[in-house]
């Protein structure tokens, strides 16, 4: 007696099912042993070219999966992965969805659900944020033309006033004893990080940066964020992230050493911001710093690229990310021409 590999109906040796038509296994042949294999191999093309972008290659295979093992839970998982990285995050929870029926257990499917659920969430409040503007009659474009004026503005007056105080500052010390000015210096205290919310920001941008600032995120060994340092876009929930490097970075006695301490300083601040806004498909970080290496604190860029939440894998107060693992976690990277190398 053998038995149809797809269906399991018992039959005769040597002939097709007569319940689906597929083709028999020899009798006392464990059912699904000689292909689970090949399913795996198969599952594992079929992931290697989703992380190509070949989605619908990809696809292609899982359904051939699904049309030999229905309740292949991991082809469910995997398509539900496919159609997340195109952005089709409905059809993502339907997949997740169905292979959570199959192997409710599963911590990685649930947590993958989790996550697009919230990214569709945050779709679905910047789909009414943008109706709102337009519904008052003014376009993003303008909005965002009048918060860059507005911060030019205020910028030019600021100066202003700095330059007033330096002037003041010239002229008291010049008339001020020697013994004033000592007891000053001896009273002088450093002062808190200031929880001043950036001016121009969105309300999004704006509950972001008074989290890291309570959180002291935005002044520590690893960099400081300045008030401009975080713009998120809007239509594709990238966050633009500029850090300050420590100057102590730069004084490493090796290129390759400063390199991996600007790596490890920005994936440090990214997971931050990561942990206070998941919604967030990308985090560009931006490193500036002195390219002299004099030490004195400047601005010049000297390292972008782009961290993506499912490569924020190591949690880093638990342990530092490897050179290894900073390779494979940062796309697109790139180094000012004095770093390259």
């Amino acid at each position: 007696m053998a038995r149809c590999q797809r269906c399991g109906a018992a039959t005769e040796d040597g002939t097709l099912c007569a319940r689906c038509g597929s083709a028999c296994a020899p009798a006392g042949a464990t059912p699904g042993a000689a292909g689970a294999g090949a399913t795996y191999s198969v599952l594992a093309r079929a992931n290697l070219l989703r992380m190509r972008a070949r989605w619908e290659e990809a696809a292609s295979l899982c359904a051939e999966v699904l049309r030999l093992e229905p309740g292949n839970a991991s082809a469910h998982s995997l398509l539900g992965d496919i159609h997340e990285n195109q952005g089709n995050l409905e059809e993502a929870v339907h997949w997740y969805d169905l292979a959570l029926s199959l192997n409710p257990q599963s911590e990685a499917d649930t947590a993958k659900r989790s996550r697009v659920q919230e990214l569709l969430e945050a779709r679905r409040r910047r789909a009414e944020w943008q109706a709102a503007i337009q519904s008052r009659g003014r376009a993003p474009g303008a909005a965002g033309a009048l918060r860059e004026t507005v911060q030019r503005i205020v910028m030019v007056a600021l100066s202003a006033v700095c330059a007033g105080i330096l002037v003041t500052a010239a002229v008291l010390s010049a008339s001020g004893s020697p013994d004033s000015t000592a007891s000053d210096t001896e009273g002088a205290r450093p002062r808190p990080p200031s929880h001043q919310i950036p001016m121009g920001s969105s309300a999004r941008e704006a509950h972001l940066w008074q989290e890291l600032s309570l959180a002291g995120v935005t002044s520590t060994d690893h960099g400081q964020l300045p008030t401009s340092g975080l713009m998120i876009d809007p239509a594709t929930d990238i966050l633009t992230l500029r850090i300050l490097v420590n100057p102590r970075v730069l004084r490493e006695p090796t290129l390759p050493a400063i390199r991996l301490e600007i790596e490890h300083d920005c994936y440090w601040i990214a997971y931050q911001v990561h942990l206070r806004d998941r919604a967030l498909s990308a985090i560009r970080v931006i490193a500036l710093g002195d390219t002299s290496f004099s030490g004195v604190p400047g601005q010049d860029w000297l390292f972008t690229a782009t961290l993506r939440p499912e490569n924020l894998l190591v949690v880093p107060t638990t342990r530092q990310p490897t050179r290894e693992d900073l390779a494979s976690f940062y796309e697109k990277p790139l180094w000012n021409r004095l770093l390259a190398g």
